[in-house]
C-alpha cells in the first residue's frame, strides 16, 4: 500500500510538469509566431494610415495654395502594439518626417497674354526653390517604403522598384498648369506629428500664358516647358502623365524627359494656358513661421486707359504682383505725371497697396480736354525695368456736363474818379467753368433820354482769359450841364470763347460820389 500510494503522487507531479511544459511551449510558440504576425498587421495598418495622412497633408497644401488659408494635418509616424497579459511586445516603433533640401522648380518659354504682365512673363526661365515632404517608416517587422508628398503628387517608392502613386498628379490638367513650391525647415520623429500649412504666396490669381513669340509676328513659336525636381523614373512620369499626352483637345503634353533628377515636361506652345503659381510653408504646429514672403516683382495697370470729361475726376489703379504672380499687400506705388496738367492725388502720390494688391489714386483733369500720361512705379519690385513701371492713360474730353457752360460776371465796386460825377471806375470779377473767358464789355447809358434803348455815353472792352479774372473799366460819360444830375445805368457784359454771355446792370447817381 505504501509503495502503491507513492506511485500515484509521482504521476500527479509528472502530469503537472507536463501541463506546465505544454503551456510554456504554447506561450513560446505564441510569442514567436502569433505576436509578430499580429504586430506586423498593426504596423501595416499604421503604415496605411500614415500614407492616408500624407494624402491629407498634400490636400491641405493644395487647399492653402488655392484659398490662402492655413491648414493642418496629423501624420501617424509610429504605432503602439496592443497590451498583452502573458506575451511580450517589442518597443513601440516611431518613424520620422522631414523636408528635403530645396531644388529649383521652373517654367520657361512662357509669355503672358496681357502685354503688361508680359514685361515680366516674357519667356525667360523662372525658377522657384521647392522641397519634398518625406515620411520614413521604421517598423520592427514591416519593411515599408518611404512616402513622399510634393504638393502635386503623393507616392511610395520601394527600394529598387517603381513608384506607386497614391494620388493623381495636379501639375498639368488640360490647359491649367499649377506649380506649388513647398518650403520649410522640418525634421522630427515620434508617434504622431501635427503639421500646419501656411500661405506664403497664394490666391486665386492666374496668369494666361502661351509659348514665347521670338519672331515678333504675334504667333507663339516655342513650346512651354516645366522643369520639376524628381526621384521618379521616366517610365513613372510617362505613366502619371498618360491622360495628358496625346492629340485630344485637352491633351497638351507633347513629351516628358527625365535626366539628372529633373523631369522636363513640354507643352504645346500654341495653346493658351492658365498658370497658377503658389508658395506654401509646412511646419510643426508649435513652430513659428520661418519662410519669408515672396518678393514683389512687377506692377500692372488695373485699367490701362481711362476716359473722363473736364471737371470730372477719375480713379486710377495699379496692382503689384510677387514673383509667383500673386498680389502683394502693403507695397508702395508712386504715381508720376509724365504728361499731364491735372492734379494727381491731391499732392500725395505714394500709395500703399491693399489686400488685393491694388494702389488707388485720383486724377483731376484740367478744364481743357487733353490726354494725360501717368506712370505707376514700384521701386521695390525685383523684375526688370519695364516690369516695375506701368503706363496709365487718361483721355479727357469735353463731355455734355462740361461743354458750353456760361460765364458769370459780378460788379464788385464803382468809384467816381476824383469826385468827378461823370467818370466811373467799374471793378468787375468774372469766371468761366470751362476756363475759356474771352472779353468784358462795360457801358454807361442814360435811360431818361431813351427808355427803350438807352443812349450810350461811353463803352469800353477789356480782354480776359482762363477760368477767372478781375478787371477795372473806366467809363467817362463826357456829360455836362443838367445831365450830370441824372441817374446812369452801368451795364457789364462778359463773353467766353464759346459765345455765351452773362450781364449785370447797376444804377448810379451822377449827382454825388458813390
Amino acid at each position: 500500500m505504501w509503495v502503491r500510494g507513492t506511485g500515484r503522487g509521482a504521476s500527479e507531479v509528472l502530469g503537472a510538469i507536463l501541463v506546465f511544459a505544454i503551456l510554456v511551449s504554447s506561450l513560446a510558440v505564441f510569442q514567436m509566431t502569433v505576436v509578430p504576425m499580429q504586430n506586423e498587421q498593426v504596423e501595416f495598418n499604421g503604415y496605411d494610415q500614415a500614407r492616408s495622412d500624407l494624402v491629407e497633408l498634400n490636400t491641405q497644401v493644395v487647399r492653402t495654395a488655392g484659398q490662402g488659408t492655413q491648414g493642418s494635418a496629423t501624420v501617424k509616424t509610429g504605432v503602439t502594439y496592443p497590451a498583452r497579459a502573458f506575451a511580450l511586445n517589442p518597443g513601440s516603433p516611431s518613424g520620422s518626417v522631414r523636408l528635403t533640401s530645396s531644388r529649383p522648380l521652373g517654367i520657361g518659354n512662357a509669355q503672358a497674354v496681357d502685354p503688361e504682365a508680359a514685361d515680366y512673363w516674357s519667356g525667360t526661365l523662372r525658377t522657384f526653390p521647392t522641397q519634398r515632404f518625406v515620411f520614413e517608416p521604421a517598423y520592427n517587422r514591416l519593411d515599408a517604403a518611404p512616402v513622399s508628398s510634393t504638393g502635386y503628387l503623393v507616392y511610395r517608392l520601394p527600394d529598387g522598384g517603381s513608384a506607386i502613386p497614391s494620388t493623381e498628379q495636379s501639375l498639368v490638367r488640360g490647359t491649367r498648369v499649377s506649380l506649388t513650391a513647398v518650403r520649410g525647415d522640418l525634421s522630427t520623429a515620434g508617434q504622431r506629428v501635427t503639421l500646419s500649412t501656411l500661405p506664403i504666396s497664394t490666391g486665386t490669381e492666374t496668369v494666361r500664358i502661351t509659348g514665347e513669340d521670338t519672331s515678333g509676328d504675334g504667333t507663339p513659336d516655342t513650346d512651354v516647358f516645366l522643369r520639376v525636381p524628381t526621384e521618379l523614373s521616366q517610365a513613372t512620369w510617362e505613366r502619371i502623365l498618360d491622360g495628358q499626352t496625346g492629340s485630344g483637345p485637352n491633351q497638351n503634353v507633347e513629351s516628358v524627359n527625365v535626366a539628372g533628377g529633373v523631369a522636363e515636361i513640354v507643352l504645346d506652345g500654341t495653346k493658351t494656358y492658365t498658370l497658377q503659381l503658389t508658395k506654401v510653408e509646412v511646419r510643426e504646429r508649435s513652430d513659428d513661421p520661418i519662410v519669408a514672403d515672396a518678393d514683389p516683382a512687377y506692377v500692372t495697370g488695373v485699367t490701362d486707359r481711362r476716359a473722363t470729361t473736364t471737371g470730372s475726376p477719375v480713379t486710377l489703379e495699379a496692382r503689384v504682383f510677387d514673383t509667383f504672380g500673386n498680389p502683394v499687400a502693403g507695397e508702395d506705388v508712386e504715381f508720376q505725371k509724365v504728361s499731364a496738367n491735372g492734379t494727381l492725388g491731391g499732392g500725395d502720390t505714394v500709395v500703399a497697396t491693399d489686400d488685393r494688391g491694388v494702389a488707388t489714386i485720383t486724377y483731376d483733369p484740367p478744364s481743357d480736354g487733353e490726354t494725360a500720361d501717368i506712370e505707376a512705379v514700384c521701386a521695390d519690385c525685383v523684375g526688370n525695368a519695364p516690369a516695375t513701371r506701368s503706363e496709365l492713360t487718361v483721355d479727357v474730353s469735353e463731355g455734355p456736363e462740361a461743354v458750353n457752360r456760361p460765364p458769370a460776371v459780378e460788379v464788385t465796386d464803382i468809384v467816381q474818379t476824383n469826385d468827378d460825377d461823370d467818370v466811373f471806375d467799374v471793378q468787375v470779377s468774372v469766371s468761366d467753368p470751362d476756363g475759356n473767358l474771352g472779353s468784358v464789355s462795360a457801358q454807361v447809358t442814360d435811360p431818361d433820354i431813351d427808355e427803350a434803348t438807352g443812349t450810350s455815353y461811353a463803352s469800353k472792352t477789356a480782354n480776359v482769359e482762363g477760368s477767372s479774372d478781375t478787371v477795372t473799366v473806366t467809363l467817362n460819360t463826357a456829360d455836362s450841364g443838367s445831365g450830370s444830375e441824372d441817374e446812369y445805368v452801368i451795364t457789364v457784359v462778359v463773353e467766353d470763347d464759346d459765345g455765351l454771355v452773362d450781364a449785370e446792370s447797376v444804377v448810379v447817381d451822377g449827382s454825388k460820389t458813390t
